[in-house]
């Protein structure tokens, strides 16, 4: 016996208000692509910890000269971050501070000094914070 299937439909090419045309829509698209994956998502979530992670503390220790966690710390959330975006490129060009971290290699962060005004600002909060906390 026998299994019929149901004719092969032909595929749709998508009209071109469905193409993501200007650099937004492209951005939006890929956002959305990346909200409907559960696994993107933690991902995409990961990355943007570490890279807020590694812009602060890059600016505490080569920006401020002061330091608030081990070297080894440091290294271990750079090297993680490194991983990430190489093993997912995708969702790491989709992540905010993309651009900063493009050739990221998790070996220093003295490039980043600088570059995102709101981590010398996040980074002051943070060493008032410590200061207060440690005497």
């Amino acid at each position: 016996m026998s299994v019929k299937r149901p004719p092969k439909r032909p595929v749709k090419p998508p009209s071109s208000a469905e193409v993501p045309s200007t650099p937004e829509q492209k951005k939006n698209a890929a956002q959305t692509k990346i909200e409907a994956n559960p696994d993107a998502l933690v991902i995409a979530q990961m990355i943007n910890h570490r890279r807020r992670q590694v812009l602060v503390h890059s600016e505490l220790y080569y920006g401020m000269d002061e330091s608030i966690v081990s070297d080894q710390k440091f290294d271990e959330w750079a090297k993680h971050l490194a991983t990430l975006q190489k093993v997912h490129p995708d969702i790491a060009a989709e992540v905010p501070f993309a651009e900063e971290f493009k050739d990221f290699n998790g070996s220093t962060g003295y490039h980043l000094v600088g570059k995102v005004p709101w981590a010398r600002s996040k980074a002051n909060q943070i060493l008032l914070e410590h200061r207060r906390r440690t005497g």
